[in-house]
């Protein structure tokens, strides 16, 4: 039984429109707004502001198989592997990837190559009814082309009613995780319970822009995690400016709700000396620029993890999926101890 297309957009979770090309069913997650803002800033990133991080699909049935035809664009970057991860009742059950068949190196960030687009795969999701969520990749644009369920199964689609917002760079979009559903915004969403609205992107620094147009739900919080990239880019002046005028939108655009500022991950290079000056200044301008904003939490995240490049799929900055366990491990308590304050 081959899911029609009003079915799989009533499934879909993390994405602001759901549409039908030639090759399938798309999904994006900017709203055309705040697509243009990226744009703007980096007309580079077409093809990153149309790639899938933190979009799923979730709905219950009692079928025993999954079917999935999907449609891959690598991007002229060096990120080409991808997976669709497919869990039942919270159980991961299967992927379709293209490096289940190779050897991984440690160092894997820009290993593979551009392969084939179009995959195909049948997977077991056990007997009697349960809940699927199918995680589509956060590294390439994607299309649906088919999901088939047996004939006669049920399906009910099963979407979180309560949302939330991620911003930031590489690592919130999800560099390096070999596996959708193990990015750390993944892992944070699910956790909650609630749909990821990923609006990262690799390279950004903040942008101020970005935060000016307001999505049209109330998110249960907002997460930002920038910096990393506005070491090089940005003069710690530009940095506090910029981060003041993206922290005043997201507090006007959703007033009351938490709002997590993250200082980043402590790198291989942090000895260095960028533009903005020592590594630190970062965590010292996002310290200094929260504190003028009643609902933002400052979250300092440059000691969760050890001098262990193992923990990192290039060595040194981009986590892997036993660095993102980590990083999840860490900051998941502190997340967790102000939204309970908050709902106590």
């Amino acid at each position: 039984m081959k899911l029609t297309f009003e079915q799989i957009k009533s499934a879909a979770s993390g994405a602001t429109s759901v549409f039908e090309d030639v090759c399938g069913v798309c999904f994006r997650r900017f709203t055309p707004p705040q697509a243009a803002a990226v744009l703007a800033n980096r007309p580079e990133t077409i093809l990153t502001v149309q790639s899938c991080p933190g979009v799923k699909l979730m709905f219950r049935t009692d079928s025993a198989t999954l079917g999935l035809s999907v449609e891959i664009f690598p991007r002229p970057q060096n990120r080409h592997f991808f997976a669709v991860d497919v869990c039942a009742d919270g159980k991961f059950v299967g992927s379709l990837d293209n490096f289940s068949d190779q050897t991984i190196p440690d160092d894997y960030g820009d290993s593979f190559r551009p392969q084939e687009t179009r995959r195909e795969g049948t997977l077991s999701l056990g007997a009697g009814e349960k809940l699927v969520s199918v995680y589509l990749p956060w590294s390439m644009p994607f299309c649906l082309y088919a999901l088939e369920l047996d004939d006669g199964a049920s399906f009910a689609p099963a979407v979180p009613e309560k949302h939330a917002i991620f911003y930031g760079d590489s690592i919130t979009q999800g560099f390096d995780a070999l596996h959708p559903r193990l990015t750390l915004a993944s892992r944070i969403a699910d956790a909650f319970g609630v749909q990821q609205n990923n609006k990262a992107i690799a390279g950004d620094g903040v942008l101020a822009t970005l935060a000016v147009p307001r999505d049209d739900f109330d998110p249960e919080f907002v997460f930002i995690a920038y910096g990393a990239n506005d070491w090089w880019r940005h003069t710690r002046e530009q940095f506090h400016d910029e981060y003041r005028a993206f922290l005043g939108s997201v507090t006007k655009n959703y007033p009351g709700v938490p709002v997590f500022s993250l200082a980043p991950l402590t790198r291989g290079d942090s000895d260095d000396m960028r533009l903005m000056g020592p590594f630190h200044t970062m965590r010292d301008v996002i310290s200094l620029v929260a504190a003028e904003f009643r609902d933002v939490t400052v979250i300092d995240c440059s000691d969760f993890f050890p001098a262990d490049p193992l923990l990192y799929s290039d060595g040194r900055l981009h986590p892997n999926d036993r660095g993102f366990e980590l990083y999840f491990n860490k900051l998941f308590p502190r997340l967790s101890a102000v939204m309970d304050a908050r709902h106590g």
